[in-house]
C-alpha cells in the first residue's frame, strides 16, 4: 500500500467558491497522480478549515509516512517564506516518524508558463 500523502496548502478565503476551487482542484490532483499519493488533502494557511496542521494530522492518522506540503501561492510573500514553512517545521517535530517535505511554491513552477499560455492561446 502506498504510504505517500500530498497537502494542496492555499491561504484561505472568507469566499466559499474560492475555498471549493482549491478542494475541486485537490480532488483532481488526486485522481490524476494516484500513482504518486494515496491522498491529496486540501488546506488553508487562514479563514477556512481544514487549517494546514489539521490536514497533516489527517494524513498522519491515515498511517502516511511520507507527506508533500505543496504551497498553492504564486509569490514568495510572508506566508510562504515563513508561515507555512514554519507549520511544516512544527509538524516535522510533531511526528518525527514522518518524512514531511516541502515543495517550492505554485509561482515557481515551470509549468505555470504554460499554462498562463494556454490560457492566452485559448482566448485566440
Amino acid at each position: 500500500m502506498k504510504s505517500n500523502a500530498m497537502i494542496l496548502a492555499a491561504h484561505g478565503s472568507r469566499l466559499k467558491s474560492s475555498n471549493e476551487e482549491v478542494t475541486q482542484l485537490a480532488a483532481k490532483l488526486g485522481d490524476q497522480l494516484t500513482s504518486q499519493f494515496a491522498q491529496v488533502e486540501p488546506a488553508f494557511l487562514e479563514l477556512s478549515p481544514p487549517s494546514i496542521e489539521q490536514a497533516i494530522a489527517t494524513c498522519v492518522a491515515a498511517g502516511h509516512h511520507h507527506i508533500t506540503v505543496v504551497p498553492y501561492f504564486l509569490a514568495a510573500g510572508r506566508h510562504v517564506k515563513d508561515d507555512v514553512p514554519a507549520i511544516v517545521e512544527q509538524a516535522r517535530q510533531q511526528y518525527p516518524d514522518v518524512d514531511i517535505e516541502l515543495t517550492q511554491h505554485l509561482g515557481l513552477s515551470d509549468g505555470l508558463v504554460s499554462a498562463v499560455t494556454g490560457l492566452l492561446d485559448s482566448n485566440n
